[in-house]
């Protein structure tokens, strides 16, 4: 039904009591604004109506549908009637049925207006996925419109970033000391955090697997030959069996003591 006190807002009558016993009704704002561009229509409240005599008024002139199937057991037992049975007012106006909805074959259909899948998908704020062609062809637009000093430069771009995503996830700190200049090892903050990210393997191994030892030759921390799990530091304490998980404790807390003593 249309609303009664909003132009752009519609009412429904639902198969639904209030607690007193009154149907329920729900009002729908149209044409509302939803999150970014979406356009929605908007439940503003649903309540049970306590005046039969206003909402039969409504059904008798402001009816939009109506699904007979359904209304007629239902209004009776709210204690309201059809326009058509009513005596006081008859509706001449036109009110859909769902025959009407379901005959309306055209509205979303691709016989229908060529622009509609794009008007319903923007007012329901959907994005649609481009096929293969479509991205193809946007991209080959894209390159065509840059100049070939500018499009060097977007593909050096893409490059950086396809590594960065793939391969290495400090690479943007080796590119950004390339640009300054910076090839000292020894301060390179990229050989650091590489370092770094590495260190956990490094202590995982030595407290695990065996005894690490520094390869001058090669600059890299690896196991010494003919130590295994026994010769690790877990390997050792697990002489310790249940009490292992104690002393490492006793070890955490006689720090904590300490470094308390000494203010830090």
């Amino acid at each position: 039904m249309r609303s009664a006190t909003e132009g752009d807002a519609i009412v429904s009558l639902v198969e639904a009591k209030d607690v007193y016993g009154n149907p329920v009704i729900a009002a729908i704002h149209l044409n509302g604004k939803g999150a970014g561009f979406a356009e929605i229509n908007k439940i503003a409240s649903v309540y049970g109506k306590d005046n039969n005599v206003a909402l039969q008024r409504q059904l008798d002139n402001n009816l939009l549908y109506l699904n007979n199937g359904k209304a007629a057991k239902w209004l009776h037992a709210v204690g309201l009637q059809l326009p058509e049975a009513n005596t006081l007012s008859g509706s001449s106006k036109n009110i859909l049925s769902p025959d009407d909805i379901r005959k309306n074959t055209a509205l979303y259909s691709r016989t229908g207006e060529a622009a509609m899948d794009e008007i319903t998908n923007r007012k329901m704020g959907f994005n649609v996925e481009k096929g293969k062609v479509e991205k193809a062809k946007d991209f080959y637009g894209m390159v065509k419109s840059k100049d070939r000093t500018e499009l060097k430069s977007w593909l050096q771009e893409m490059g950086r970033k396809l590594n960065t995503k793939t391969f290495d996830g400090m690479a943007p700190l080796k590119y950004a000391e390339d640009a300054d200049g910076k090839s000292d090892a020894r301060s390179s903050a990229y050989i650091g955090a590489r370092m770094a990210a590495g260190a956990g393997s490094v202590t995982a191994a030595t407290l695990e697997h065996g005894l690490p030892k520094y390869n001058k030759a090669d600059g890299v921390v690896e196991r010494q030959a003919g130590t295994g799990k026994e010769d690790s530091l877990m390997g050792i304490l697990d002489a310790l069996g249940n009490h292992r998980e104690n002393f490492l404790k006793w070890i955490a807390g006689h720090r904590s003591e300490r470094l308390m003593a000494e203010g830090k």
